[in-house]
């Protein structure tokens, strides 16, 4: 199949009755409702995003966003998956954002 030679066998390229079961078990803790209950952490991050990124306006330097998004999303699905307070955005994190980035 073409698209599992791209991106290999998963969700994605199961089969129908595969997916359909694997669909069913992974919905519920997207629902909504638990998704809303993500909402101010999802806040917290987006706004310790913007600080970062607001002390290079104006600059009129080209700056590289993507270790910014990284620790964002980072700490956010730590948090919301694990309970566990990374801080990668605050430079809290140990060496897990360098040896991740590696």
């Amino acid at each position: 199949m073409f698209v599992e030679a791209m991106v290999g066998a998963g969700l994605l390229t199961a089969p129908l009755e595969k997916w359909k079961k694997t669909r069913k078990i992974l919905t519920p803790p997207f629902s909504p409702k638990n998704i809303t209950r993500f909402v101010p952490l999802m806040n917290e991050r987006a706004t310790i995003i913007i600080q970062k990124m607001q002390q290079h306006c104006g600059s009129g330097v080209e700056i590289d966003f993507y270790p910014y998004f990284f620790t964002s999303a980072f700490d956010t699905v730590c948090e919301a998956s694990f309970g566990v307070q990374v801080d990668s955005q605050l430079g809290r994190s140990g060496n897990w954002s360098q040896v991740i980035f590696r």
